[in-house]
């Protein structure tokens, strides 16, 4: 796992203010990431129930996400967010593809 590679790396280093610096880096980067990553999800969220415009509810969507992937980390570790991502994921794949046939059922019956 690269995280746990990172962490050694660091840790087996002989300074320990570098090491305080280089794992405030990392959190940092790594809080960087997954703020961008759950903007974006909310993005998402928010333009598929037509509410792109409220703020209050991108906050909202961006803290149940929050919440939900530091639970499942919190609980049964990267283990839990794989399974649960494996999980949501299956049932979407299939709805794409009935959405998929439908578009291209109404492209195909369209005159020109």
């Amino acid at each position: 796992d690269y995280s746990l590679g990172l962490i050694a790396s660091i840790d087996d280093l002989d300074l320990d203010q570098i090491k305080s610096l280089l794992f405030m880096i990392v959190a940092f980067l790594l809080f960087t990431w997954l703020v961008t990553s759950l903007d974006s999800a909310t993005l998402v969220i928010c333009n598929m129930l037509n509410v792109s415009q409220s703020i209050i509810m991108k906050i909202i969507w961006g803290l149940v996400l929050g919440a939900v992937s530091c639970t499942l980390m919190l609980v049964g570790g990267i283990e839990a967010l794989q399974a649960a991502s494996v999980i949501i994921g299956l049932p979407m794949a299939l709805i794409m593809l009935l959405v998929m046939g439908s578009v291209a059922r109404l492209v195909l019956a369209k005159e020109p």
